[in-house]
């Protein structure tokens, strides 16, 4: 990553808070300290280049501390203008889909996207305090003692010791400064490739799929003469679930349907019929 990719959209101001380029006028005109090494920056506020600053003397400035650096920042300014402003803070994740409405379950449908509002719990944030073992980038924390760890990876992602220990972690991942536009967002959506979930463990939604469940199975036919692989299919019909020993290919009418008790060769729906047909001509 090369420092000319680098256009200081930010700067710190006396006190330490963020400023913004594009939140500067001509008479703000002063110096400025870059969240990244330190040292002075000054706005340039032409009107045909972009706004942005620029160090006073040529600097060895890391990009990659000054986009650490501010990724923390802008997170953390973020997070408290919601918490301020009683407003969500939101993360969308993914969880598991299970029914278990017949005896063949639980069986797992896929995946639904639920979302959580974080500054409803997490009301305390921290910039780099030591939990246990680990000094995240950000700490958020709840009332009750829970926490999330939010991190900002610029080209250290997430350690395998840190996941594995089952706190909740937020990643954010930037590689050039364009990328510091996820930490104006209140609403992180799964689909943002930027924004990684670890160890958030939801609870699975519980739904009914009692009358569109699919299995594969072996079919074996009252006679005892087939073993054939199929896909077995398993039907709300009046509260009860059948499985694939209770349908057959009609010799009748050549259909894989629920067979006839007495009938093993036919569907039940075929020996019905026929039996309707018959007290028809009886009569």
């Amino acid at each position: 990553m090369a420092t000319s990719n680098i256009q200081y959209k930010y700067a710190l101001g006396d006190d330490g808070w963020l400023i913004d380029i594009e939140s500067l006028g001509q008479g703000d005109r002063r110096e400025y300290k870059c969240a990244g090494c330190g040292n002075v920056l000054l706005p340039v506020l032409g009107k045909i280049r972009q706004k942005h600053f620029r160090h006073k003397t040529q600097q060895n400035c890391s990009p990659e501390t000054y986009l650490h650096r501010m990724g923390k920042l802008l997170f953390i300014k973020k997070y408290k203008e919601c918490l301020s402003q009683n407003s969500p803070y939101s993360i969308e994740y993914a969880t598991q889909v299970i029914c278990k409405e017949c005896s063949h379950g639980p069986c797992e449908k896929g995946k639904a996207v639920v979302s959580e509002n974080l500054t409803e719990r997490y009301t305390e944030i921290k910039e780099e305090e030591k939990d246990g073992q680990f000094i995240p980038d950000v700490l958020l924390e709840s009332q009750s003692g829970e926490t999330i760890y939010i991190e900002v990876a610029v080209t250290h992602k997430c350690t395998d010791d840190k996941i594995d220990s089952q706190k909740k972690i937020i990643e954010f991942r930037v590689k050039e400064e364009a990328d510091l536009k996820i930490f104006s967002k209140s609403n992180l959506e799964i689909s943002n490739m930027a924004v990684w979930v670890y160890n958030f463990n939801p609870i699975p939604i519980f739904k009914s799929y009692y009358s569109q469940c699919y299995k594969d199975g072996a079919l074996v036919l009252p006679t005892g003469k087939s073993n054939t692989k199929i896909e077995s299919r398993y039907e709300n019909d009046g509260g009860t679930c059948y499985n694939s020993e209770d349908y057959v290919t009609c010799s009748i009418c050549g259909k894989f349907e629920r067979w006839a008790s007495l009938n093993p060769n036919k569907c039940k729906k075929c020996v019905e019929e026929k039996w309707a047909n018959y007290v028809k001509n009886k009569s």
